[in-house]
């Protein structure tokens, strides 16, 4: 494997941004492998749902997500996550592509109930 390649997808909006490339990681086919990467949130006012993170390359799985989703992370901070991975049974050699859904909270505290 060369790389992971992220993929935010705004549920709201429906539209999709390129989150970037992350360290990829070289495993056995047909295994599970373990992956931790953070998502950084700089939204100073909302708070964002993580609400799905699942592997679009034929073959890979995102079998488990820690912390279980849906994950909220606070504005302006950052949440790691740690996947399992199952691999594909045949040998692959490419990027890993992750697709991340979310949505932004657009009530805070301060205004629920008005």
């Amino acid at each position: 494997m060369t790389n992971i390649n992220t993929t935010y997808f705004d549920m709201q909006t429906n539209k999709a941004y390129p989150g970037g490339e992350l360290k990829g990681f070289e495993a056995n086919t047909g295994k599970s492998v373990y992956y931790t990467f953070t998502v950084n949130y700089r939204n100073s006012t909302y708070s964002e749902t993580i609400e799905n993170i699942s592997a679009t390359t034929s073959g890979f799985s995102v079998v488990k997500v820690v912390p279980a989703l849906p994950s909220i992370i606070q504005p302006n901070s950052a949440q790691t996550f740690n996947l399992a991975i199952d691999l594909p049974n045949t040998s692959y050699a490419g990027p890993l592509n992750l697709l991340i859904l979310y949505k932004v909270n657009y009530v805070t505290n301060s205004s629920k109930g008005q």
